[in-house]
């Protein structure tokens, strides 16, 4: 009878401690019978391990936040992308862009374009400043080019819209009766616009403007202003106004076309005698 009551507690101990055992341990292997489709956010404060990830849809992507370093772990295994990448945002090396901080930007291969002579490497108002080749090979010729400053003048008389002047060579608004004044410009294609000048005359004070404007071909709303002058105060003499502060300076005649306007006090006897618009543009040496 002794020996049943011992086997008899064996047995629940070995019951108790296998189901204690169930108890405190993780589970291993979560397995649903299907997709697992969860529609909140999800927080995890751990790491998260996985084998592959897929983020967006074909033909829809997806937004990625990464708030840190992308790392491969791994001895000298680098981070891979397998198809083509697009960066609509700049690429440095280090924390900083430019060189303050001696960490440039590295390719450790050999640099190729994926479209045959069609890019460049830098522009006229991008450079590359020194450059360091131990040897180039070149199909064509070396031309070095350097910037030059010209000049377009544009007539006072020359308005499209006005009462003109030829002898006096002045344009005014016929004392109210045309408010606004316009002149075409015509300038060389892939230049830098660098100062805009002119004369200006009104007897009334403070209500004459005169501006470059670029004008879109393919939509005429787009108007942008390229540099502005205006007479704040009254003058019965001329005046020579500049303006150096200048937007849209490199001019593009395949997508806009520039004209001068000016415009006054309906009232008065506003005039513009002559314009100058300086430029700079790429000459071969």
């Amino acid at each position: 009878m002794k020996n049943k009551h011992i086997l008899l507690i064996i047995f629940l101990s070995v019951i108790f401690f296998t189901k204690a055992s169930w108890a405190a341990s993780g589970v291993d292997l979560l397995q649903p019978a299907s997709a697992l489709i969860y529609n909140e956010d999800l927080i995890v404060n751990g790491a998260g391990k996985f084998k592959s990830i897929r983020i967006g849809e074909e033909g829809v992507g997806g937004v990625t936040y990464f708030n840190g370093t992308i790392i491969n772990i791994g001895e000298k295994v680098p981070v891979t992308f397998g198809d083509d990448v697009r960066i609509d945002g700049m690429i440095w090396g280090g924390p900083d862009k430019g060189n303050e901080n001696d960490q440039a930007l590295k390719v450790a291969d050999a640099l190729l374009p994926g479209i045959t002579d069609v890019n460049n490497l830098g522009s006229d108002e991008f450079r590359w400043k020194d450059l360091y080749i131990g040897e180039i090979r070149l199909k064509g010729n070396i031309i070095r080019s350097s910037a030059v400053t010209e000049y377009l003048s544009i007539p006072g008389a020359a308005c499209s819209s006005g009462r003109t002047f030829p002898i006096l060579g002045y344009c005014d608004n016929n004392l109210g009766v045309s408010f606004v004044m316009s002149w075409q410009v015509n300038l060389p294609d892939n230049v830098k616009i660098s100062e805009f000048a002119g004369n200006l005359y009104d007897n009334a004070g403070g209500n004459m403007a005169c501006n470059v404007w670029r004008v879109g071909h393919g939509n005429p709303l787009e108007i942008k202003n390229v540099a502005s002058i205006n007479l704040t105060s009254k003058s019965v003499d001329w005046r020579w106004l500049t303006d150096d502060s200048i937007n849209y300076e490199m001019v593009n005649n395949s997508q806009y076309s520039y004209h001068i306007g000016c415009s006054g006090n309906a009232s008065a006897d506003v005039r513009a005698a002559n314009f100058r618009i300086r430029y700079e543009k790429s000459q071969l040496d």
